[in-house]
């Protein structure tokens, strides 16, 4: 989804806009580990102080919150792992566990549950680096948050007729934490 709200307005010396937005998108993979919102912010002006001086300015913001599941590997993402998964396997066992897993338990190996509290389907066919989708899924906990701050400050001078001197400063500054 994505809303767009914005605002302009001026007279013969100064205009504005101010423009408010919100884009949020759900991956192609189930869950909250596969989701992307962002919020921005941006707010242009230029004022005409006097006939031969002009200041604007252009500002925007940005917070970027994204997560996201493994898909950059051959091997182990989520993709890759649902399209070659033994299709005989359950996604998780409701009620009795086979043998084989109940040997992992017994062994001390930790396996991975669903939300309600039933464990992950293994395969008994398939061994190696072909896993369960929903393990890696839930095992995949990326999250990476984005503030993105960028201005633009100008000022105009006419000191004569057919000549215009510009002054611009401008800042971008940007914040991620990926964890």
């Amino acid at each position: 989804t994505k809303h767009h709200l914005s605002f302009s307005g001026g007279n013969s010396r100064m205009t504005f806009m101010l423009g408010l937005s919100n884009l949020s998108h759900d991956g192609i993979v189930t869950g909250s580990q596969d989701r992307f919102k962002r919020h921005t912010v941006i707010f242009n002006s230029d004022y005409a102080i006097k006939d031969w001086l002009k200041i604007g300015q252009a500002l925007s913001y940005a917070h970027t919150e994204h997560a996201a599941v493994t898909e950059s590997s051959e091997y182990g993402s989520v993709i890759t792992n649902a399209i070659l998964f033994d299709p005989l396997t359950p996604v998780s066992y409701r009620e009795t566990l086979p043998d084989p897993v109940m040997q992992l338990i017994h062994d001390g190996k930790k396996l991975m549950k669903d939300d309600q509290g039933n464990y992950y389907g293994i395969s008994q066919v398939m061994v190696g680096e072909i896993i369960n989708p929903f393990v890696s899924r839930d095992a995949t906990q990326g999250r990476t948050r984005v503030d993105n701050l960028f201005g633009n400050l100008y000022m105009d001078i006419k000191p004569f007729r057919g000549f215009t001197f510009t002054s611009r400063l401008g800042l971008d500054v940007s914040a991620l934490n990926y964890h």
